[in-house]
């Protein structure tokens, strides 16, 4: 069942025009790494879950690093506050984890699983949709709680 379902997803991502590139993972059945406008996400099946998982592991890079260290600690904590708050309000995140303690902060999100019985594409779509919103959300609201927005171009597309 786990080759048929592996089969489906990658026919979907070529249809949508996704180009992916199976990461090697003993613990998946399959793992496709994509990127959606610039941002690096994963389409995983793992061994000991019945169920496909879109998530994505957003790492701040250097300049962003820059900007968050050069604000306030009340700005960097009401920055971080707000990254939780919209995370958990979002019904269709399935989990996510906020390190703002780590060299460079990361933020992992994954969207909620897709058991095998509602795997469509539709909801595959939808899921890479909510993971990619969740980190440009992130990567927007760290600008806009530093004070350097940045133009429509500089930023994830949306």
């Amino acid at each position: 069942m786990s080759e048929n379902i592996k089969k489906k997803v990658s026919s979907w991502l070529k249809e949508e025009g996704f180009f992916y590139r199976e990461v090697a993972d003993p613990d998946t059945y399959f793992n496709f790494g994509i990127k959606v406008v610039g941002a690096a996400l994963d389409v995983v099946k793992d061994i000991s879950k019945d169920v496909v998982m879109v998530r994505s592991n957003l790492i701040l890079t250097d300049g962003q690093m820059v900007t968050l260290r050069s604000m306030s600690e009340k700005s960097r904590e009401d920055f971080f506050w707000e990254v939780r708050s919209m995370l958990l309000r979002n019904n269709e995140v399935g989990a996510f984890q906020v390190k703002p303690e780590a060299k460079n902060v990361e933020v992992f999100v994954q969207a909620r699983g897709i058991f095998h019985d509602g795997l469509s594409k539709d909801r595959l779509m939808q899921s890479i949709l909510v993971v990619h919103k969740s980190i440009t959300m992130v990567v927007w609201l760290l600008e806009r709680h530093s004070g350097k927005i940045k133009s429509a171009g500089d930023s994830l597309y949306m």
